[in-house]
């Protein structure tokens, strides 16, 4: 195979590898001109560049691909600005499966260490070959769900001896690539160069798996205060939904709802209750002459003035209207006749407020409609008997 040939395919091959990454993290990267992402992948050639006009330089090589990461990263970034931590990981992946794959040729060829970095087309091969699989592994880890990590400035402390680890491996990989600089007083011999260097391949993707799980598990801490101060402010939300419904805006008497609610309990619980159907007397009167904002006063101090006179466990409940129903626990009929006529006689004396009622009781009924029904045209009879 002629070395022009190999030059193209390694120049392609590394064109490739500024593709892939463009196209599998493209959902996370900021959104830049198509001028741009044609230099991000453009200048990934300068590597091969270096490498061919500097006869074989495998440290020229990795310190043009490390400058080439990092103008990369500046052209794209990442939504959060995670330059540095990005870039040495991606460098000491690509340098670490380099000197493997040279390691791994030398060890299952014809060539020696010598021949493979002295050789301009062996070497190209290797060029070719690590950009190959450092691909695959980029797909695989995206297969894995690893596609983004995000390390904030406070959190810097928990990741140093991750950090120092990479600084590690970036300075054994030019110690590296400088002892191959000198192949005839090379002192590396070939079964250190490829343990080292799966040794390292190994640590880095450890490295980011940790990474990965911590930045996990801290999205969860994350996702869980969220959730519970979303949840505290939904159970907030309904509790005030519920005293809303519970009760009535205007006058703040408990609602048709609430009532409907409150004597399904009692008559699951078979309590005893008498249900008295009230109806104000002279209200449209009072907002025909005086106006609907003091009929609605009207009807607040009534209010107030009725559930002032009920016990603890009774209920006051604004039908609408000037129509209000009182539920009487464990008071029969008779006793509710006698409250009924105590109210009227400590809120009605003044001649403040007049109003007409009648009374059912659950002995009578035990459906709310119907006590309701029975109670509302007993109230009509007294209404009708006090206009008479």
């Amino acid at each position: 195979m002629s070395t022009n040939l190999l030059l193209s395919l390694a120049t392609l091959t590394m064109l490739s590898d500024s593709l892939t990454r463009l196209i599998i993290w493209r959902n996370i990267y900021k959104y830049k001109s198509k001028i741009t992402y044609f230099t991000y992948i453009f200048i990934s050639i300068f590597p091969i560049f270096m490498y061919s006009k500097n006869v074989n330089s495998i440290f020229l090589f990795y310190l043009s691909y490390l400058i080439v990461c990092i103008i990369q990263n500046i052209l794209v970034p990442p939504r959060v600005n995670n330059i540095n931590q990005s870039v040495r990981i991606r460098f000491v992946m690509f340098c670490a499966i380099h000197l493997f794959t040279i390691g791994v040729f030398a060890l299952f060829t014809k060539y020696t260490l010598f021949h493979v970095l002295t050789s301009h087309k062996v070497g190209l091969i290797c060029i070719c070959l690590t950009c190959i699989l450092f691909n695959i592994i980029k797909v695989i880890t995206i297969n894995n769900g690893y596609k983004e990590f995000t390390i904030y400035d406070n959190q810097i402390k928990e990741f140093n001896y991750l950090y120092n680890f990479v600084n590690v491996n970036i300075a054994y990989i030019f110690i590296q690539a400088a002892l191959c600089e000198f192949p005839h007083e090379l002192t590396t011999n070939l079964g250190s160069l490829l343990c080292s260097n799966i040794l390292s391949v190994i640590l880095i993707s450890y490295y980011i798996h940790s990474l990965f799980k911590i930045l996990s598990s801290k999205k969860i801490e994350i996702f869980h205060s969220a959730l519970s101060a979303s949840i505290g402010e939904y159970d907030s939300k309904l509790n005030e939904l519920r005293a809303s419904v519970h009760f009535d805006s205007l006058t703040g008497a408990k609602s048709r709802a609430f009532l409907v609610q409150e004597t399904s309990m009692l008559l699951e619980n078979n309590t005893p209750f008498s249900l008295i159907y009230i109806d104000l007397n002279g209200l449209k009167k009072i907002n025909d002459t005086m106006g609907h904002e003091y009929g609605d006063e009207y009807l607040c101090n009534f209010t107030k003035a009725l559930t002032e006179q009920l016990r603890t466990n009774d209920t006051a409940a604004r039908l609408g209207g000037d129509e209000f129903i009182l539920i009487l626990p464990n008071c029969e009929k008779l006793d509710a006749e006698k409250r009924i006529l105590s109210i009227k006689e400590n809120i009605c004396k003044t001649d403040l407020f007049s109003f007409s009622s009648g009374i059912a009781d659950t002995t009578e009924s035990k459906d709310i409609d119907e006590l309701i029904a029975l109670a509302d045209k007993r109230m009509y009879f007294e209404k009708q008997k006090g206009r008479s």
